[in-house]
């Protein structure tokens, strides 16, 4: 990555989790051109036995997620693959975060569902 590609961006020192989904997306609006493989040189999985700690997870990747959405498609870039990951995070937080008791979250979560399957 060329060193233009970090001008301004900075990643979160306030957050535990999704720091990455939060800030590489701004790397790429820096870009003047991107090149890309179909391989994945990684696989990013870390097993955890808390479902209070995927909720969580989970969670705060929502909102990286949300903010990344909103300013793309406030640049007129089209969103439809990340709103595809955003559908399946939601889904899924809300999953976790009812079984693990984080009460605030899922309610937050479920009702941003409930209006994406709804309307």
């Amino acid at each position: 990555m060329k060193k233009k590609c970090a001008k301004g961006v900075f990643f979160p020192t306030d957050r535990k989790y999704a720091e990455d989904t939060k800030t590489m997306w701004k790397f790429y609006l820096n870009a003047s051109k991107i090149s890309y493989e179909q391989f994945a040189g990684y696989t990013y999985n870390q097993p955890t036995n808390s479902e209070r700690k995927t909720g969580i997870q989970l969670y705060e990747l929502v909102h990286a997620l949300e903010e990344q959405m909103s300013v793309t498609l406030g640049l007129g870039l089209n969103i439809a693959s990340t709103c595809d990951v955003y559908y399946t995070a939601i889904s899924t937080a809300c999953d976790y975060t009812k079984h693990a008791g984080l009460t605030k979250e899922y309610q937050e979560l479920s009702y941003k569902l409930n209006h994406l399957e709804n309307g």
